[in-house]
């Protein structure tokens, strides 16, 4: 009995870490501006694949490309999932692909 009170206390503990992790994450990101913006929502999954790729190159002896493959996968993803998410004020300009803001656009596509 004293065993499952003891897992109960670890993970109390760690949901409460990881509680605190997520406040402090989306304060960062609140706060950011642009670009920064982007660089703060990412922090976690940047973190997270350096310390993978530094365990596989420790346990290997050598630099794995399997890991920096996964960094790489993972953190486009990240940077392109969140670029959606904070593009509420940007609208993607078809024709040339430069980011234009929604008052700059004018009634109907045409600039006035």
């Amino acid at each position: 009995m004293a065993g499952k009170d003891g897992m109960s206390t670890v993970s109390t503990i760690v949901v409460f870490g990881v509680l605190i992790g997520v406040c402090v994450w989306g304060l960062m990101i609140a706060s950011a501006q642009g670009e920064r913006r982007l660089e703060q929502a990412c922090k976690p999954i940047e973190y997270a694949t350096q310390f993978l790729h530094e365990m596989a190159t420790t346990v290997s002896g050598r630099q794995p490309t399997w890991s920096l493959y996964v960094q790489r996968y993972l953190m486009t993803g990240c940077y392109y999932g969140f670029s959606i998410v904070f593009s509420e004020t940007l609208e993607q300009n078809p024709l040339s692909g430069v980011p234009v803001t929604i008052e700059d656009q004018g009634v109907g596509g045409i600039h006035q």
